[in-house]
C-alpha cells in the first residue's frame, strides 16, 4: 500500500473554541511511513449504511446458456422475515446456505484507523480453515463532509454547533488534511467498520492524530460505547470550555 499518492493540503488551522484547540497539543502530523497504525487517516472505498438492509434477488440470466451475467431485483430485507435460499444460483454469483447479496451506497472518503484489527494468525494454526476466518481486517470510522454542494443540502446549521461543542458521542467534528480544499467534517463513530488489509481497498495517507489527539479519541470511543464520560479526563473539561460553563 502506497502512502500520500493523493493530492493533500496543509494541516487545517483550527479557530481557538474547537476539540482540536484545546487538547493539548497538535492534532495532526504528518507522517511519510506506509504504517498502518491507530489514528492514521486512510482513503478507503466506504459503504454506506441505511437504515434497513437491503438485498439483491436473483430472478434470472441474461443469456440462458452462461452463466457470467444475471438479472435481479432489489428489495427490503426484514430480521424477522425467513431466511431463503436464493433460486437461481450462478457462477458469478454462488448461492450459499442463509446468504444473500446485499446493496449499499457507498464511495471513496477519508477515514481514520481505530484498530489495526488484531494479530496474524500463523500458518500451522489456520491450515483446513476457509481463508475469510482469519483475513486481515482494519477497523475505520469514515468522515462525512458538512458542506453544502449543487448534489448535496449540507448538514443543519444548529446540529453542526451542536457537535462542535462535543454534545454527541457519536460525532467528533474535524477539518480533514486530506482535500484540495479542506471542509468541515464529522467522524463518525457510530459507523465504524471493517476494511480489507489489502492495497485495493485502502490509500494511506501522510497524515496521522498525535499522540495527544489519540488518547481524546480513546476516551471519545469509551464515551460512545459506555455512555459514561471519564471524571478524570480531558473531554469533560473540554466539553466544559466549549459550551461556556465555569
Amino acid at each position: 500500500m502506497k502512502s500520500g499518492s493523493r493530492p493533500t493540503d496543509q494541516m487545517p488551522t483550527y479557530p481557538e473554541r474547537s476539540v482540536q484547540s484545546l487538547s493539548g497539543g497538535d492534532w495532526w502530523i504528518r507522517e511519510e511511513s506506509a504504517d498502518i497504525r491507530r489514528g492514521r487517516l486512510v482513503w478507503a472505498f466506504i459503504p454506506h449504511v441505511g437504515a434497513e438492509p437491503w438485498i439483491l434477488e436473483l430472478t434470472g440470466r441474461t443469456n440462458p446458456t452462461t452463466h457470467s451475467s444475471v438479472t435481479y431485483t432489489l428489495r427490503s430485507q426484514s430480521a424477522f422475515r425467513p431466511q431463503t435460499q436464493p433460486n437461481l444460483p450462478t457462477a458469478v454469483f454462488p448461492a450459499f446456505e442463509n446468504e444473500h447479496l446485499t446493496a449499499y451506497r457507498a464511495k471513496c472518503r477519508p477515514a481514520l484507523v481505530i484498530s489495526t484489527g488484531g494479530l496474524d494468525v500463523p500458518n500451522e494454526v489456520r491450515k483446513g480453515s476457509a481463508k475469510w476466518v482469519t483475513a486481515q481486517t482494519i477497523l475505520v470510522a469514515p468522515y462525512y463532509g458538512m458542506g453544502q454542494s449543487g448534489k448535496r443540502g449540507g448538514w443543519p446549521l444548529p446540529l453542526v454547533d451542536r457537535i462542535k461543542e462535543c454534545e454527541y458521542p457519536q460525532f467528533i467534528w474535524d477539518i480533514v488534511p486530506a482535500k484540495r480544499e479542506p471542509e468541515e467534517s464529522v467522524l463518525m463513530l457510530n459507523r465504524v467498520q471493517p476494511i480489507g488489509n489489502h492495497r485495493n481497498s485502502v490509500e494511506i495517507l501522510p497524515y496521522c492524530l498525535s499522540e495527544a489527539a489519540i488518547l481524546l479519541l480513546d476516551e471519545w470511543v469509551n464515551w460512545l460505547t459506555t455512555g459514561l464520560m471519564e471524571g478524570d479526563g480531558l473531554l469533560p473539561e473540554i466539553q466544559k470550555e466549549l459550551k461556556g460553563l465555569s
